[in-house]
């Protein structure tokens, strides 16, 4: 299985410190960690990674996000990966509640004070483990 991550830097919850534990929890997998500032530069990360076709697809960051990002991956890709990973790092994470991805104010303050992991970075750490240890089959009951 590969994957693409695909992490807002301007996601109201976003950090570099997250950013770094996301990509270290994942690290070993096929795959990447992006960073994209901006919808112009999504696109062209999304054309350079049009042939890549991911089984799973991380994506960091809020409502809007993910929901730009999906309709995007759509648009260039023709078809959405068959497993998605929202990690909530968004100010409005509705996508990411109902799966248990977002402990909400807990990880704020878990950032803040640098304590811990996030529920995002918990997500990461089960993605990659579960990859490693080959059980596909319970991760698949993790993600959307």
């Amino acid at each position: 299985m590969k994957h693409l991550t695909i992490l807002n830097p301007s996601a109201g919850n976003y950090s570099v410190r997250e950013h770094d534990k996301i990509s270290k929890a994942l690290a070993g997998l096929e795959g990447k960690v992006l960073a994209t500032p901006n919808f112009p530069e999504l696109e062209k990360e999304l054309q350079r990674h049009d042939a890549y076709s991911p089984d799973i697809l991380g994506i960091g960051g809020g409502d809007g996000t993910v929901s730009r990002t999906l309709t995007k991956i759509k648009e260039i890709w023709g078809s959405i990966p068959e497993y998605l990973a929202t990690y909530a790092l968004g100010t409005m994470n509705n996508v990411a509640l109902p799966t248990g991805g977002s402990d909400g104010l807990i990880d704020t303050m878990k950032r803040y004070a640098r304590i811990g992991n996030t529920k995002p970075v918990q997500l990461a750490h089960y993605i990659g483990k579960r990859w490693r240890e080959k059980k596909n089959s319970r991760l698949k009951n993790w993600l959307l």
